[in-house]
């Protein structure tokens, strides 16, 4: 839910204050919008912003995956070590 409104799923994020704006920013989900929009509305004198937004999902993607992948390994570690599955 909280990533919906932070991206502009629900509503339009012109109308969050600009400090939650740039923690929308940070979420893959709000770049991946910006450039189906603009894919969708066919605006090619956008390009800039374009190229800025499919840069930084691609950025933003693997950060979230690598950092998904890093806590899995180490919650796996952790699970071998106390011998349960049961907390994680």
């Amino acid at each position: 839910m909280l990533s919906s409104i932070l991206s502009g799923v629900a509503f339009p994020i012109e109308l969050l204050p600009k400090s939650i704006i740039f923690l929308g920013d940070l979420l893959p989900t709000t770049h991946f919008l910006k450039i189906f929009r603009f894919d969708y509305s066919n605006a090619i004198n956008l390009q800039n912003e374009l190229t800025y937004n499919s840069i930084a999902l691609i950025f933003l993607s693997t950060l979230t995956l690598s950092l998904g992948v890093y806590l899995l390994k180490q919650s796996i570690l952790i699970s071998k070590k106390n011998g349960s599955l049961l907390n994680y």
